[in-house]
């Protein structure tokens, strides 16, 4: 996906307005037991990866093609504001979108949109849509019940082909 940041103002130069475009890409590693695939008796998984690819497609919508700018980016803001279609304003999971006449789709973050921070995010993201804990019957046993853990483990947010954060439970 494709997405335009504003780095963080640096103390050598506090007043740059230059912005980035970067190809992200999001990856993600989810952990747990292997268990019994409903009307599969041949194979187990941990989670169908067509549920994954549907959360990660959720958390791009974020992202993609919009202009992603810290919330405390004030003056930014007091260019932007100027323009910003109301009609458009929503909030999300993430904080407000708009579309601002003129320049595009805005999605502003409480914190710098590093590839740190964004990585931290995207975990949160896909964790709240992954994470969870079911009850399966044991293949076995069927009297007895197994509880299985599903998690997300880390993501990795790439900036660039080259340039990469993580974010893990570890």
């Amino acid at each position: 996906f494709l997405m335009i940041r504003r780095p963080p103002r640096s103390t050598l130069f506090p007043y740059t307005t230059l912005f980035r475009s970067h190809r992200g890409k999001i990856e993600v590693v989810v952990a747990g037991p292997l268990a019994p695939e409903d009307g599969r008796p041949d194979g187990a998984m941990v989670v169908d990866f067509s549920l994954i690819k549907q959360y990660l497609e959720e958390v791009k919508n974020f992202f993609d093609h919009r202009f992603i700018m810290a919330i405390s980016d004030k003056a930014l803001h007091t260019v932007l504001d100027l323009h910003v279609d109301d009609t458009t304003a929503s909030v999300n999971e993430i904080g407000w979108t708009y579309e601002v006449t003129g320049f595009g789709w805005v999605q502003e973050m409480q914190v710098a949109p590093t590839a740190e921070n964004l990585a931290k995010l995207c975990f949160d993201l896909l964790s709240s849509r992954l994470n969870k804990s079911q009850t399966i019957q044991s293949p076995d046993d069927p009297a007895l019940s197994l509880i299985s853990t599903v998690c997300v483990e880390s993501v990795r947010f790439w900036e660039t082909p080259t340039s990469v954060a993580e974010y893990s439970i570890r």
